[in-house]
Protein backbone atom coordinates (compact mmCIF):
# COMPACT_ATOMS: atom_id res chain seq x y z
CA UNK A 1 0.00 0.00 0.00
CA UNK A 2 2.10 2.86 -1.33
CA UNK A 3 2.12 6.63 -0.68
CA UNK A 4 1.36 6.33 3.02
CA UNK A 5 3.03 9.75 3.42
CA UNK A 6 -0.01 11.33 1.73
CA UNK A 7 -2.25 10.20 4.62
CA UNK A 8 0.17 11.09 7.38
CA UNK A 9 1.33 7.48 7.84
CA UNK A 10 -2.08 6.77 9.38
CA UNK A 11 -2.61 3.27 10.76
CA UNK A 12 -6.39 3.73 10.45
CA UNK A 13 -6.10 4.63 6.75
CA UNK A 14 -3.92 1.57 6.12
CA UNK A 15 -6.30 -0.71 8.05
CA UNK A 16 -9.27 0.52 6.01
CA UNK A 17 -7.46 -0.03 2.69
CA UNK A 18 -6.41 -3.52 3.78
CA UNK A 19 -9.94 -4.39 4.92
CA UNK A 20 -11.54 -3.10 1.71
CA UNK A 21 -9.02 -4.88 -0.50
CA UNK A 22 -9.40 -8.21 1.26
CA UNK A 23 -13.16 -7.98 0.86
CA UNK A 24 -12.77 -7.14 -2.84
CA UNK A 25 -10.25 -9.94 -3.47
CA UNK A 26 -12.11 -12.66 -1.56
CA UNK A 27 -13.98 -14.01 -4.64
CA UNK A 28 -10.67 -14.26 -6.55
CA UNK A 29 -9.50 -17.18 -4.43
CA UNK A 30 -6.00 -16.05 -3.43
CA UNK A 31 -4.39 -18.48 -1.00
CA UNK A 32 -2.58 -15.70 0.86
CA UNK A 33 -2.49 -11.90 0.82
CA UNK A 34 0.10 -9.79 2.63
CA UNK A 35 -0.31 -6.02 2.90
CA UNK A 36 2.75 -3.80 3.47
CA UNK A 37 2.49 -0.03 4.06
CA UNK A 38 5.03 1.87 1.93
CA UNK A 39 6.19 5.35 1.17
CA UNK A 40 8.45 4.50 -1.76
CA UNK A 41 9.45 8.12 -2.35
CA UNK A 42 11.19 8.15 1.04
CA UNK A 43 12.12 4.45 1.14
CA UNK A 44 9.81 3.63 4.05
CA UNK A 45 9.42 -0.16 4.45
CA UNK A 46 10.99 -0.80 1.05
CA UNK A 47 14.36 -2.16 2.22
CA UNK A 48 14.48 -1.24 5.90
CA UNK A 49 11.75 -0.79 8.50
CA UNK A 50 10.25 2.68 8.70
CA UNK A 51 10.46 4.77 11.84
CA UNK A 52 7.43 6.77 10.71
CA UNK A 53 5.17 3.72 10.98
CA UNK A 54 6.07 2.05 14.29
CA UNK A 55 2.63 0.44 14.42
CA UNK A 56 3.62 -1.94 11.56
CA UNK A 57 5.61 -4.98 12.65
CA UNK A 58 5.62 -7.07 9.47
CA UNK A 59 8.37 -7.58 6.87
CA UNK A 60 9.57 -4.91 4.51
CA UNK A 61 8.88 -5.32 0.80
CA UNK A 62 12.41 -6.57 0.08
CA UNK A 63 12.37 -9.00 3.02
CA UNK A 64 9.12 -10.50 1.82
CA UNK A 65 10.21 -10.85 -1.80
CA UNK A 66 13.51 -12.46 -0.81
CA UNK A 67 11.99 -15.01 1.56
CA UNK A 68 8.79 -16.07 -0.21
CA UNK A 69 9.11 -19.63 -1.53
CA UNK A 70 8.04 -19.53 -5.17
CA UNK A 71 8.55 -23.28 -5.63
CA UNK A 72 6.71 -24.49 -2.53
CA UNK A 73 3.43 -25.20 -4.31
CA UNK A 74 5.09 -26.43 -7.52
CA UNK A 75 7.12 -29.01 -5.59
CA UNK A 76 3.91 -30.66 -4.39
CA UNK A 77 2.36 -30.84 -7.85
CA UNK A 78 2.75 -33.71 -10.35
CA UNK A 79 5.90 -33.81 -12.45
CA UNK A 80 5.76 -31.78 -15.67
CA UNK A 81 8.50 -31.31 -18.27
CA UNK A 82 7.58 -29.38 -21.44
CA UNK A 83 10.14 -30.49 -24.01
CA UNK A 84 12.05 -27.51 -25.41
CA UNK A 85 14.70 -29.37 -27.37
CA UNK A 86 15.39 -32.86 -28.66
CA UNK A 87 19.09 -33.26 -27.81
CA UNK A 88 20.77 -35.63 -30.28
CA UNK A 89 24.45 -34.78 -30.86
CA UNK A 90 25.14 -38.24 -32.32
CA UNK A 91 23.43 -41.54 -33.07
CA UNK A 92 24.28 -42.93 -29.62
CA UNK A 93 22.63 -40.18 -27.59
CA UNK A 94 19.00 -39.02 -27.60
CA UNK A 95 17.72 -36.87 -24.75
CA UNK A 96 14.81 -34.52 -24.15
CA UNK A 97 15.68 -31.15 -22.64
CA UNK A 98 13.52 -28.67 -20.80
CA UNK A 99 12.71 -26.90 -17.56
CA UNK A 100 10.92 -28.93 -14.89
CA UNK A 101 7.89 -26.75 -14.12
CA UNK A 102 6.57 -28.83 -11.21
CA UNK A 103 7.18 -31.99 -9.21
CA UNK A 104 10.20 -34.29 -9.11
CA UNK A 105 11.54 -37.15 -11.21
CA UNK A 106 13.90 -40.08 -10.51
CA UNK A 107 15.62 -42.61 -12.79
CA UNK A 108 13.32 -45.60 -13.18
CA UNK A 109 10.10 -43.55 -13.05
CA UNK A 110 7.47 -44.32 -15.69
CA UNK A 111 6.53 -41.34 -17.83
CA UNK A 112 4.02 -40.66 -20.57
CA UNK A 113 4.59 -38.51 -23.64
CA UNK A 114 1.71 -36.13 -24.35
CA UNK A 115 -0.21 -35.73 -26.55
CA UNK A 116 0.75 -39.06 -28.17
CA UNK A 117 0.23 -41.07 -24.97
CA UNK A 118 3.29 -43.30 -25.50
CA UNK A 119 4.99 -44.51 -22.32
CA UNK A 120 8.56 -45.28 -21.31
CA UNK A 121 10.92 -45.24 -18.32
CA UNK A 122 13.48 -42.59 -17.35
CA UNK A 123 16.96 -44.10 -17.65
CA UNK A 124 19.18 -41.06 -16.94
CA UNK A 125 18.84 -37.47 -15.68
CA UNK A 126 21.50 -35.07 -16.96
CA UNK A 127 22.18 -31.43 -16.07
CA UNK A 128 24.95 -28.92 -16.67
CA UNK A 129 26.58 -30.31 -13.51
CA UNK A 130 26.53 -33.87 -14.79
CA UNK A 131 24.30 -36.86 -14.14
CA UNK A 132 21.87 -36.56 -11.23
CA UNK A 133 19.87 -39.04 -9.19
CA UNK A 134 16.86 -36.69 -9.08
CA UNK A 135 15.38 -33.81 -11.00
CA UNK A 136 13.32 -31.13 -9.19
CA UNK A 137 11.16 -28.14 -10.08
CA UNK A 138 13.16 -25.19 -11.40
CA UNK A 139 15.95 -27.35 -12.86
CA UNK A 140 16.82 -27.47 -16.54
CA UNK A 141 17.46 -31.14 -17.31
CA UNK A 142 17.88 -33.61 -20.14
CA UNK A 143 16.01 -36.87 -19.68
CA UNK A 144 16.99 -40.06 -21.46
CA UNK A 145 14.31 -42.72 -21.88
CA UNK A 146 14.73 -46.47 -21.95
CA UNK A 147 12.65 -46.90 -25.13
CA UNK A 148 12.76 -45.37 -28.60
CA UNK A 149 9.59 -43.26 -28.48
CA UNK A 150 8.68 -40.34 -30.69
CA UNK A 151 9.07 -37.05 -28.78
CA UNK A 152 9.09 -33.57 -30.33
CA UNK A 153 9.52 -29.99 -29.15
CA UNK A 154 6.30 -28.87 -27.48
CA UNK A 155 5.41 -32.34 -26.16
CA UNK A 156 5.10 -32.81 -22.41
CA UNK A 157 6.54 -35.56 -20.21
CA UNK A 158 4.30 -36.48 -17.27
CA UNK A 159 3.98 -39.38 -14.79
CA UNK A 160 1.80 -42.22 -16.04
CA UNK A 161 -0.24 -42.04 -12.84
CA UNK A 162 -0.72 -38.23 -12.82
CA UNK A 163 -1.26 -37.23 -16.41
CA UNK A 164 -2.33 -33.87 -17.83
CA UNK A 165 -5.29 -32.97 -20.04
CA UNK A 166 -5.02 -33.46 -23.81
CA UNK A 167 -7.51 -31.75 -26.11
CA UNK A 168 -8.06 -29.42 -29.05
CA UNK A 169 -10.28 -27.05 -27.07
CA UNK A 170 -10.64 -25.55 -23.62
CA UNK A 171 -12.29 -22.69 -21.75
CA UNK A 172 -10.00 -19.92 -20.54
CA UNK A 173 -10.14 -16.58 -18.81
CA UNK A 174 -8.61 -14.16 -21.32
CA UNK A 175 -7.17 -10.69 -20.67
CA UNK A 176 -7.18 -8.75 -23.94
CA UNK A 177 -4.15 -6.44 -24.30
CA UNK A 178 -4.55 -5.04 -27.80
CA UNK A 179 -6.31 -1.91 -29.06
CA UNK A 180 -7.66 -4.11 -31.86
CA UNK A 181 -10.61 -6.01 -30.43
CA UNK A 182 -10.88 -9.78 -30.36
CA UNK A 183 -12.14 -11.18 -33.67
CA UNK A 184 -14.09 -14.40 -33.03
CA UNK A 185 -13.04 -17.05 -35.53
CA UNK A 186 -9.85 -15.17 -36.47
CA UNK A 187 -6.68 -17.34 -36.28
CA UNK A 188 -4.12 -16.39 -33.64
CA UNK A 189 -0.85 -18.00 -32.63
CA UNK A 190 -1.06 -19.62 -29.19
CA UNK A 191 2.08 -20.27 -27.15
CA UNK A 192 1.82 -22.49 -24.08
CA UNK A 193 5.10 -23.53 -22.45
CA UNK A 194 7.17 -24.80 -25.42
CA UNK A 195 4.13 -25.53 -27.62
CA UNK A 196 2.93 -23.36 -30.49
CA UNK A 197 -0.46 -23.87 -32.19
CA UNK A 198 -3.03 -21.99 -34.22
CA UNK A 199 -6.01 -20.94 -32.10
CA UNK A 200 -9.41 -19.43 -32.77
CA UNK A 201 -11.68 -17.96 -30.11
CA UNK A 202 -15.45 -18.04 -29.98
CA UNK A 203 -17.39 -15.00 -28.70
CA UNK A 204 -16.97 -14.65 -24.93
CA UNK A 205 -19.26 -16.66 -22.68
CA UNK A 206 -19.30 -13.56 -20.51
CA UNK A 207 -17.34 -10.37 -19.77
CA UNK A 208 -16.05 -9.86 -16.22
CA UNK A 209 -16.93 -6.55 -14.54
CA UNK A 210 -13.74 -5.83 -12.59
CA UNK A 211 -15.56 -3.45 -10.23
CA UNK A 212 -18.01 -5.92 -8.71
CA UNK A 213 -17.01 -9.27 -10.32
CA UNK A 214 -20.33 -9.32 -12.18
CA UNK A 215 -20.78 -11.18 -15.47
CA UNK A 216 -21.87 -9.18 -18.51
CA UNK A 217 -22.90 -10.27 -21.99
CA UNK A 218 -20.34 -9.57 -24.72
CA UNK A 219 -19.64 -10.49 -28.35
CA UNK A 220 -15.96 -9.55 -28.24
CA UNK A 221 -13.21 -8.26 -25.93
CA UNK A 222 -11.59 -4.83 -26.08
CA UNK A 223 -8.42 -3.40 -24.58
CA UNK A 224 -7.91 -4.45 -20.92
CA UNK A 225 -11.19 -6.38 -20.82
CA UNK A 226 -11.39 -9.82 -19.21
CA UNK A 227 -13.76 -12.54 -20.33
CA UNK A 228 -14.34 -16.27 -20.38
CA UNK A 229 -13.82 -17.68 -23.88
CA UNK A 230 -13.71 -21.04 -25.58
CA UNK A 231 -10.42 -21.61 -27.41
CA UNK A 232 -10.18 -24.07 -30.30
CA UNK A 233 -6.85 -25.35 -31.62
CA UNK A 234 -5.68 -26.89 -34.88
CA UNK A 235 -3.94 -29.75 -33.05
CA UNK A 236 -3.93 -31.72 -29.82
CA UNK A 237 -1.92 -30.18 -26.99
CA UNK A 238 -1.24 -31.08 -23.35
CA UNK A 239 -2.10 -28.67 -20.55
CA UNK A 240 -3.29 -28.28 -16.95
CA UNK A 241 -5.87 -25.89 -15.49
CA UNK A 242 -4.15 -22.71 -14.35
CA UNK A 243 -5.21 -23.29 -10.74
CA UNK A 244 -3.05 -26.44 -10.81
CA UNK A 245 -0.07 -25.05 -12.72
CA UNK A 246 0.54 -21.56 -14.04
CA UNK A 247 3.40 -22.84 -16.23
CA UNK A 248 1.32 -25.43 -18.10
CA UNK A 249 -2.01 -23.64 -17.68
CA UNK A 250 -1.12 -20.15 -18.88
CA UNK A 251 -0.70 -19.01 -22.48
CA UNK A 252 -0.34 -15.97 -24.71
CA UNK A 253 -1.96 -15.14 -28.04
CA UNK A 254 -0.01 -13.50 -30.86
CA UNK A 255 -1.43 -11.76 -33.92
CA UNK A 256 -0.14 -13.42 -37.08
CA UNK A 257 0.13 -10.22 -39.09
CA UNK A 258 1.61 -7.75 -36.60
CA UNK A 259 3.41 -10.34 -34.42
CA UNK A 260 2.09 -8.43 -31.38
CA UNK A 261 1.08 -10.22 -28.19
CA UNK A 262 -2.64 -9.44 -28.07
CA UNK A 263 -3.80 -11.46 -25.05
CA UNK A 264 -2.86 -13.68 -22.15
CA UNK A 265 -5.03 -16.46 -20.82
CA UNK A 266 -5.54 -18.84 -17.92
CA UNK A 267 -7.02 -22.23 -18.73
CA UNK A 268 -10.08 -23.00 -16.62
CA UNK A 269 -11.10 -26.44 -17.86
CA UNK A 270 -10.91 -28.93 -20.68
CA UNK A 271 -13.83 -28.81 -23.13
CA UNK A 272 -14.86 -31.67 -25.38
CA UNK A 273 -14.79 -30.61 -29.06
CA UNK A 274 -18.40 -31.74 -29.53
CA UNK A 275 -19.75 -30.08 -26.38
CA UNK A 276 -21.76 -27.73 -28.58
CA UNK A 277 -23.66 -30.73 -29.90
CA UNK A 278 -24.29 -31.89 -26.34
CA UNK A 279 -25.75 -28.48 -25.51
CA UNK A 280 -28.02 -28.70 -28.54
CA UNK A 281 -29.24 -32.10 -27.31
CA UNK A 282 -29.95 -30.47 -23.93
CA UNK A 283 -32.03 -27.84 -25.68
CA UNK A 284 -33.98 -30.56 -27.49
CA UNK A 285 -34.65 -32.32 -24.19
CA UNK A 286 -35.91 -29.10 -22.63
CA UNK A 287 -38.25 -28.61 -25.55
CA UNK A 288 -39.67 -32.09 -25.11
CA UNK A 289 -40.19 -31.52 -21.38
CA UNK A 290 -42.50 -28.51 -21.88
CA UNK A 291 -46.21 -28.85 -21.15
CA UNK A 292 -46.86 -27.98 -24.76
CA UNK A 293 -44.77 -27.42 -27.86
CA UNK A 294 -44.59 -23.61 -27.67
CA UNK A 295 -43.52 -23.55 -24.00
CA UNK A 296 -40.95 -26.26 -24.59
CA UNK A 297 -39.50 -24.53 -27.63
CA UNK A 298 -39.30 -21.23 -25.74
CA UNK A 299 -37.34 -22.97 -22.97
CA UNK A 300 -35.06 -24.51 -25.56
CA UNK A 301 -34.52 -21.18 -27.28
CA UNK A 302 -33.54 -19.46 -24.01
CA UNK A 303 -31.05 -22.24 -23.25
CA UNK A 304 -29.55 -22.12 -26.73
CA UNK A 305 -29.33 -18.33 -26.70
CA UNK A 306 -26.82 -18.43 -23.86
CA UNK A 307 -24.82 -21.44 -25.05
CA UNK A 308 -24.02 -20.88 -28.74
CA UNK A 309 -22.19 -18.05 -30.56
CA UNK A 310 -24.15 -15.56 -32.64
CA UNK A 311 -23.94 -14.82 -36.33
CA UNK A 312 -24.86 -11.41 -37.79
CA UNK A 313 -28.67 -11.94 -37.62
CA UNK A 314 -30.30 -9.70 -34.99
CA UNK A 315 -33.36 -10.69 -32.95
CA UNK A 316 -35.32 -7.62 -34.15
CA UNK A 317 -34.76 -8.65 -37.77
CA UNK A 318 -35.92 -12.19 -37.05
CA UNK A 319 -39.08 -10.86 -35.37
CA UNK A 320 -39.82 -8.57 -38.29
CA UNK A 321 -39.41 -11.43 -40.76
CA UNK A 322 -41.67 -13.65 -38.65
CA UNK A 323 -44.50 -11.08 -38.45
CA UNK A 324 -44.36 -10.06 -42.11
CA UNK A 325 -44.24 -13.64 -43.39
CA UNK A 326 -47.06 -14.93 -41.17
CA UNK A 327 -49.24 -11.87 -41.88
CA UNK A 328 -49.07 -12.74 -45.56
CA UNK A 329 -49.41 -16.47 -45.00
CA UNK A 330 -52.49 -16.02 -42.80
CA UNK A 331 -54.50 -14.45 -45.63
CA UNK A 332 -54.93 -17.76 -47.46
CA UNK A 333 -55.91 -19.42 -44.18
CA UNK A 334 -58.65 -16.82 -43.63
CA UNK A 335 -60.04 -17.37 -47.12
CA UNK A 336 -60.05 -21.16 -46.84
CA UNK A 337 -61.47 -21.10 -43.31
CA UNK A 338 -64.39 -18.90 -44.39
CA UNK A 339 -65.07 -21.08 -47.44
CA UNK A 340 -65.24 -24.25 -45.32
CA UNK A 341 -67.02 -22.83 -42.23
CA UNK A 342 -69.02 -19.90 -43.56
CA UNK A 343 -68.68 -18.34 -40.11
CA UNK A 344 -66.83 -15.02 -39.72
CA UNK A 345 -66.13 -15.44 -35.98
CA UNK A 346 -64.70 -18.94 -36.44
CA UNK A 347 -62.63 -17.72 -39.37
CA UNK A 348 -61.14 -14.86 -37.32
CA UNK A 349 -60.41 -17.20 -34.40
CA UNK A 350 -58.58 -19.63 -36.69
CA UNK A 351 -56.66 -16.81 -38.35
CA UNK A 352 -55.60 -15.22 -35.06
CA UNK A 353 -54.50 -18.55 -33.61
CA UNK A 354 -52.40 -19.35 -36.64
CA UNK A 355 -50.88 -15.86 -36.76
CA UNK A 356 -49.83 -15.99 -33.10
CA UNK A 357 -48.49 -19.55 -32.97
CA UNK A 358 -46.76 -19.52 -36.35
CA UNK A 359 -45.13 -16.16 -35.62
CA UNK A 360 -43.63 -17.56 -32.39
CA UNK A 361 -42.47 -20.76 -34.10
CA UNK A 362 -41.00 -18.88 -37.08
CA UNK A 363 -39.18 -16.46 -34.74
CA UNK A 364 -37.68 -19.32 -32.73
CA UNK A 365 -36.65 -21.05 -35.97
CA UNK A 366 -34.87 -17.91 -37.17
CA UNK A 367 -33.08 -17.35 -33.85
CA UNK A 368 -31.89 -20.93 -33.75
CA UNK A 369 -30.34 -20.55 -37.17
CA UNK A 370 -28.85 -17.20 -36.14
CA UNK A 371 -26.78 -19.12 -33.59
CA UNK A 372 -25.60 -21.80 -36.02
CA UNK A 373 -22.49 -21.03 -38.09
CA UNK A 374 -23.17 -23.65 -40.77
CA UNK A 375 -22.96 -21.99 -44.18
CA UNK A 376 -21.90 -18.56 -42.81
CA UNK A 377 -18.88 -17.20 -44.67
CA UNK A 378 -16.27 -15.23 -42.75
CA UNK A 379 -16.00 -11.93 -44.65
CA UNK A 380 -12.45 -11.42 -43.45
CA UNK A 381 -11.30 -14.55 -45.33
Amino acid sequence: VNKMDLVGYSELAFAKIERDYRAFAEPLGFKAIICIPLAALHGDNVVTASGTMPWYGGPTLTEHLETVDVYQVAEQQPFRLPVQWVNRPNSDFRGFSGLITSGRIWPGDRVRVLPSGRESRVSRILTADGEQDMGAVGQSVTLMLADEVDVSRGDMLVPTAETASVSTSFEATVLWMSETALKPGHPYVLKLAAKTATATLEPPVYLLDINDHGRLHANTLGLNEIGLCRVRLDQMIAFDPYKISRETGGFILIDRESNDTVAMGFIERDVAPDEGGARLETVTSMARSGRNGVVGLLKGYVALKFSLPRTHERASRSLGKAISWRAIGTLDTLVLAYIFTGNAETTLAIGFTELATKTVLYFIHERLWAHIRFGVRDRRA
